[in-house]
Parts: structure tokens; C-alpha cells; sequence
């Protein structure tokens, strides 16, 4: 400890703050803080500025499954304390838009912390349970030219849909 600690007043007697130079934090253990004292039992520096918390829009934390959070207590879907998954945050910001709760946002390689836009798709989880948003509009394409309107079947039929599988692009 190389900064002055201050004198305690009685040494029989535990001090009700902390006694390393300028802090008024409450008494832990062995005259200082709860801070200090780790500061202290760990061996890092005892001036170290105190951390204030995670910074919104910049602070990032991993979970133990791989997924990257980043810190935004004012976003309307934010999880515990204020985190908000980055790759949902991400897809929101090329949409323009919030995501709505049947929208889920998937890793195209499976890397759940690579979170570049380019590796990001859309997914909607209503009926059926999984499928791609483009796929879904090729869906819905396909059976337009099967039963739709004599227009939708025209138009859709020309557009060069694989009338014979549902979803076209599979």
C-alpha cells in the first residue's frame, strides 16, 4: 500500500468508513472498504479509478451461450438491467424499426457473437415455427399462383416460381 492511510481513532474499534486516503466508503474488513480491501487482497493498484458502470450504446458483455449484449436501459425490449441482445439490436437498425415479438433474428454461420449485419437474417416464428422471411414471401407466392385471383396466378406464375415446391428457393 504506498498512499497514507488515514489514523483510525481507536484502534480497538472497528471505523465506520473506510481509512485509505479520500474515500468515504462503509467499513468492510481490516479498516477499508469492501473495494479497497479486494484491491488490496488481489495486489492491484489501490488508486485505480472506481468504475462506474457500463456506458449505454458502448458496453458489451458475453453470456455463457455465446451471445453478445450490449448495454441500452431505454430500449423498449431490454432485458435484466438494461441489456438488449446486439444481434436483434443490429437487425433493428437495418430495419429502421423495432422487432416485433414473432421476429427472431438468426446467425446465418452459427456464430452467435458475429453479429454483422451481412450475417444476420430475419426469421419470423409464427406459423411455421422457424422459417426465413424471404422464404415465407416465396411461400406466399407460390400459392398465389395456385389459388389466388386470376391476376395473382398470372402474375405469380410469370414471376418464375417453382410451382412444384412450396418456398421455390429451397
Amino acid at each position: 500500500m504506498d498512499a497514507p492511510m488515514r489514523e483510525s481513532v481507536r484502534p480497538e474499534q472497528k471505523p465506520e468508513s473506510c481509512e485509505w486516503q479520500g474515500c468515504t466508503n462503509p467499513y468492510y474488513s481490516r479498516g477499508l472498504c469492501q473495494l479497497h480491501y479486494m484491491r488490496k487482497y488481489k495486489g492491484t493498484d489501490m488508486n485505480a479509478p472506481i468504475r462506474s458502470g457500463p456506458v449505454p450504446g458502448v458496453s458489451t458483455r458475453t453470456t455463457k451461450f455465446g451471445y453478445v449484449h450490449v448495454y441500452l436501459p431505454d430500449h423498449p425490449h431490454a432485458q435484466h438491467k438494461g441489456w438488449v441482445n446486439q444481434h436483434r439490436h443490429v437487425m433493428e437498425q437495418a430495419l429502421g424499426r423495432y422487432l416485433l415479438k414473432h421476429e427472431n433474428v438468426h446467425h446465418k454461420n452459427g456464430d452467435r457473437a458475429d453479429n454483422r449485419p451481412e450475417n444476420l437474417e430475419l426469421w419470423i416464428t409464427s406459423q411455421p415455427s422457424g422459417q426465413r422471411v424471404a422464404d415465407r414471401l416465396a411461400h406466399a407466392r407460390w400459392l398465389l399462383s395456385l389459388y389466388g385471383t386470376e391476376r395473382e396466378q398470372q402474375k405469380y406464375a410469370e414471376s418464375g416460381g417453382n410451382a412444384d415446391v412450396p418456398g421455390g428457393s429451397r
